[in-house]
């Protein structure tokens, strides 16, 4: 049978499931923000996919800016992170006897980070280079365009990596702000799945998230979306061997927190029999 999740929130508003499988000696840590380029302004684009690039760039409290990997490298660990349009996640997967550092440098990151003007430059080239390699990911363009197109009037219809013009431009404070504003307890999410005992991941995680203060003020913003029924065609020419081509739909469902029978049909439609 599948094992039960365990779902905890704090009084802060944090939220933590957790998943025990006893099967591996391993364990993932995942800290979840409810905020992706969706949230951005315009003249902004791209802020919450740099904002991933400088949690890792030291904070106030205890961390330079290579402590985070050297810590996850020494305890024979692995870190990663990505952004959608929706959220910003942060990924430990540690030997079951280090997961509990992963805890101490989430909860360091959730508030402490410097957002140094220095490492701002550094990982603001190493951005750029996103930008120009992603020229050459036929499908990724096709894909972006294709976005575009159906969500013609939601935030959607930007790319979560931004653009170029609005990235040389931001300023650190704008940067920080958005920081302060959306990496707060009652906007994230703590995941732990492996060889965990549920409620020593709770009893941790109160200790260290425990006294990080929520915002009370704290409200998601609603974006319009035409419900209008089209059917849209898309098509970009580029001098390559293999077309490539993408059928996608409109499905309502993750809004409603409906998206893993949406993940069942895309599976059984996509890769199944």
């Amino acid at each position: 049978m599948t094992p039960q999740i365990f779902t905890k929130i704090l009084l802060n508003g944090l939220t933590i499931l957790v998943k025990p499988v006893y099967n591996v000696p391993t364990v993932a840590v995942q800290l979840w923000y409810h905020v992706g380029s969706k949230d951005e302004k315009s003249g902004q684009k791209g802020l919450a996919h740099l904002i991933e690039h400088m949690i890792f760039k030291g904070t106030h409290k205890m961390l330079s800016e290579t402590d985070i990997a050297a810590v996850s490298d020494k305890l024979s660990g692995s870190i990663n992170a990505f952004t959608s349009h929706d959220a910003t996640a942060y990924v430990f997967d540690f030997p079951s006897h280090h997961w509990k550092e992963a805890l101490t440098l989430y909860a360091d990151c959730m508030r402490n980070c410097r957002f140094d003007e220095q490492m701002l430059n550094s990982e603001l080239k190493a951005v750029i280079q996103e930008l120009k390699l992603l020229k050459d990911d036929y499908f990724k363009i096709l894909w972006q365009s294709m976005f575009s197109a159906i969500f013609v009037d939601h935030p959607y219809h930007y790319p979560v990596i931004g653009f170029k013009q609005d990235l040389w431009s931001l300023d650190r404070d704008v940067l920080y702000n958005f920081y302060r504003k959306h990496y707060v307890p009652n906007n994230a999410t703590l995941v732990v799945v492996g060889d965990v005992d549920p409620d020593d991941v709770f009893k941790q995680a109160e200790e260290l998230f425990g006294q990080i203060p929520q915002d009370t003020s704290y409200e998601k913003e609603e974006f319009y979306h035409s419900p209008d029924l089209s059917s849209i065609h898309v098509v970009t020419h580029r001098d390559i061997q293999q077309p490539i081509g993408i059928v996608s739909m409109v499905l309502p469902g993750d809004k409603e927190k409906q998206r893993y029978t949406l993940d069942v049909l895309t599976t059984i439609i996509g890769r199944g029999r």
